[in-house]
């Protein structure tokens, strides 16, 4: 339970929060929904929720077989929370023997506290996906997993001997925002990135002629706060007027914070306790004018009513 006290309003609030120091707060999202067994990299998107955008993360990754061997890979690899994770996959993975053949990929991340330990680890588990199947995830090269309007997507689609393969890009499960036909054995796949695209989108790479087959990816674009604002000026005092202008886009949040300039001479440069030894900034329970000035920024000479 948290108990918070104004001095200066006389206002008591209350508020009970769970906080857990362990938790991931973060999610992980692969880009393609296997491993296919011509790839050689995994990615993977590490998303925040409750403020862990940002945070370090430790990854490993760990091949599982069917006779039960683990088939360790990298030693644990840093990231952050907001990046695209990208992960080796070892020779040893791909092995076609039927005992060693590497069936699940086990990824496991955990995200740094303050005091150096970690947090419980999430877990991903991602099939490896043989490609005699309908599914051949080789074919697109690595891209980022996140992307914000104006950017491009720039990659390659090895085409190998099938015959133009078509692509198309959608984007939350309804909007077509791209379609064409790729040629030559490495074709150049470039996508520009619009406002429209916000959301998650998904590019696939298929054949529509012989057998059957598709890579895809997907990636998520993500909103960017363009604004401008015109500049306030110096310090101003209280009861003052100031005319703030903010122009940005629809559906936006604008926050405008003040500090008391007397703070500052506190803060501005390093201080001994005997700077601070006045009742004017140690007395927080005399209700002098210069205690309050300063201390809890209330001007006694202009509250209407006093508790």
């Amino acid at each position: 339970i948290i108990i918070l006290r104004d001095k200066g309003g006389g206002n008591v609030g209350e508020a009970t929060a769970v906080f857990d120091p362990t938790e991931p707060r973060f999610d992980l999202v692969p880009l393609r929904p296997g491993l296919g067994e011509r790839a050689s990299k995994i990615s993977l998107l590490a998303i925040s929720y409750e403020g862990s955008m940002g945070a370090v993360l430790a990854v490993n990754a760990t091949c599982l077989k069917p006779n039960g061997v683990r088939a360790y890979g990298e030693s644990r690899q840093i990231s952050r929370v907001g990046e695209t994770i990208e992960i080796v996959t070892p020779a040893a993975w791909k092995e076609d023997t039927k005992s060693s053949k590497c069936v699940v990929v086990a990824i496991q991340a955990a995200r740094r506290l303050s005091d150096g330990t970690f947090s419980r680890q999430k877990t991903l588990l991602l099939p490896v996906i043989s490609a005699s199947k309908n599914l051949d995830l080789s074919w697109i090269e690595p891209i980022k997993g996140s992307y914000k309007p104006g950017e491009k997507i720039t990659t390659k689609v090895d085409t190998r001997d099938r015959y133009a393969p078509n692509y198309i890009v959608h984007c939350n499960g309804r909007k077509q925002v791209a379609v064409g036909t790729l040629s030559g054995p490495v074709a150049p796949l470039t996508i520009p990135i619009t406002p429209e695209m916000k959301g998650t989108c998904l590019l696939a790479v298929y054949t529509t002629n012989g057998r059957i087959q598709a890579d895809v990816l997907i990636f998520i674009v993500e909103d960017q706060c363009k604004y401008s604002i015109s500049p306030i000026g110096g310090a101003t005092l209280p009861g003052a007027e100031i005319d703030v202008l903010l122009e940005s886009g629809r559906a936006g949040i604008a926050l405008v914070s003040a500090i008391d300039d007397r703070l500052n001479w506190i803060s501005d440069k390093p201080r001994t306790w005997t700077d601070l030894l006045p009742s004017k900034f140690w007395s927080h329970l005399s209700p002098a004018d210069s205690t309050n000035h300063t201390a809890n920024l209330v001007n006694y000479e202009e509250l209407e009513r006093d508790i």
